[in-house]
């Protein structure tokens, strides 16, 4: 098989996230059991952080990687879902030392560098050349059914840990947790980011319900880590915590943060956890959500490290300080301004307004605005400040149209664009020097303007 052929034939496996009618009970633990049962895929080999939540749990996971790595050891990292190209899912996160780099730069004494670096080709090529072999060997029942394109990649995911025998793996869950592929390891700690509503149609209408399905994560005597939650989210995670013995840390709580400072390129601020106190970290990520994040991902670390699973020392400074992510209040153009978010459900929005209070205040916005069909965009725009708004759709049919976002929302003055191609030229005849124009409401939007915007002159 070729690259072109490995990603067809991924590409005919029932994929969730392009199509929307699906039932919630159509994702079988079961199935992934027998699909790495036949694949050979042991994952107790791993020490592996489990992430779960509704917002924050792509960044935690990057950050995780990156405090893993800065203490020499390589560190698997296993996301969803991606911006370019589906590869982007699988990286390992590994220490650059000095003495890996050039002479020249090794007598300026160039401090160790956190890389990452996504699967190849080739390792994909190879990985599922092999798989495909045995899935047709492997007699899915009618009641289990065929694996999806999320459980197959997960599959991939950990069978490329596994080959370049890895001591870690950071996974963050797709949907949900109870049923998601990734629930089928036993991890050395789980963490919970903030759970707020999203996909209600699949997960529950009411919190504690969508709580339930996040909390299936925890496994008997395995610490958990959790974000800062509502009163109904947090008596969800209690209950289930004392039901699995699991013990229980919760940010603001158990682990703190403090004295902290937002500057316009990164954050400091100090850290606390069971006697452990580090004064002026460093982010990089924009918005104090980030930090909450850079605080699980912390104490998730510090209980692996305090338990001798994580040998040697966590250099938290380095590891904080040198995480980047796409499309998370990314400032993507100075003149004009744009920025991209890639903010999807209520609880993201009103974080992407918290930020943009914080940095850019006095800002004229110009809303960039398309979202999947299955998102409520009535809620999501009642939850952001904006002056003018263009609603447009991205290139996936899962998209929304734009006329029927306008008429749901009652927005009489909204401009209408048939393409974001289009939807930049709309927004750059609106722009002025005091403009900020966003781009947010869907991955799929930010994904397709980011690859065209360079292009598109505003």
């Amino acid at each position: 098989m070729n690259y072109h052929q490995v990603e067809k034939y991924l590409g005919s496996f029932i994929n969730h996230e392009k199509c929307l009618n699906f039932s919630y009970s159509d994702l079988k633990i079961e199935r992934v059991k027998l699909l790495f049962k036949h694949l050979d895929i042991f994952c107790e080999k791993l020490n592996i952080v489990h992430i779960a939540g509704t917002k924050g749990k792509g960044s935690t996971a990057h950050i995780c990687a990156c405090l893993i790595a800065s203490s020499g050891h390589k560190a698997g990292l296993y996301t969803s879902p991606h911006i370019f190209d589906f590869r982007e899912r699988i990286k390992i996160a590994y220490g650059l030392r000095s003495t890996d780099c050039s002479y020249k730069l090794r007598n300026r004494g160039l401090k160790k560098k956190i890389i990452s670096e996504m699967i190849s080709k080739n390792d994909v090529v190879e990985i599922v050349g092999k798989i495909k072999k045995k899935i047709k060997k492997i007699k899915f029942s009618k009641t289990l059914g065929m694996p999806t394109f999320f459980e197959l990649y997960t599959a991939i995911a950990l069978k490329y840990f596994l080959n370049k025998e890895l001591e870690f793996a950071v996974l963050e869950t797709g949907l949900g947790g109870r049923l998601d592929a990734t629930n089928i390891v036993n991890p050395r700690v789980s963490v919970i980011t903030h759970v707020g509503y999203d996909h209600t149609d699949k997960l529950g209408k009411r919190l504690s319900d969508i709580a339930l399905e996040k909390t299936g994560i925890i496994k008997n005597g395995i610490p958990v880590i959790s974000a800062k939650q509502r009163s109904s989210v947090e008596k969800i995670i209690v209950c289930q915590s004392r039901r699995n013995n699991a013990p229980l840390f919760i940010y603001g709580r158990d682990f703190k943060s403090s004295n902290i400072v937002i500057k316009n390129n990164f954050t400091l601020f100090d850290f606390q956890f069971q006697g452990k106190k580090i004064k002026n970290l460093q982010i990089k990520l924009k918005g104090e959500h980030q930090i909450e994040n850079a605080c699980c991902a912390l104490a998730a670390t510090h209980l692996l490290n305090k338990s001798g699973i994580i040998k040697q020392r966590i250099r938290e400074r380095q590891g904080l300080s040198e995480v980047t992510l796409e499309g998370r209040f990314e400032i993507f153009k100075k003149k004009p301004l744009v920025v991209m978010d890639i903010a999807h459900n209520c609880s993201s929005f009103l974080t992407l307004q918290n930020s943009l209070d914080v940095y850019f205040p006095k800002k004229k916005i110009i809303l960039v605005f398309a979202c999947s069909q299955d998102k409520d965009p009535v809620a999501m725009l009642k939850l952001i400040r904006y002056d003018s708004i263009v609603i447009t759709k991205f290139h996936n049919s899962r998209a929304q149209s734009p006329e029927n976002i306008r008429s749901k929302c009652r927005i009489k003055q909204a401009f209408i664009a048939n393409d974001v191609k289009e939807s930049f030229s709309v927004a750059g005849k609106i722009a002025d020097k005091d403009s900020l124009i966003l781009i947010s409401g869907s991955v799929f939007l930010v994904s397709e303007a980011k690859r065209i915007l360079a292009r598109c002159n505003i």
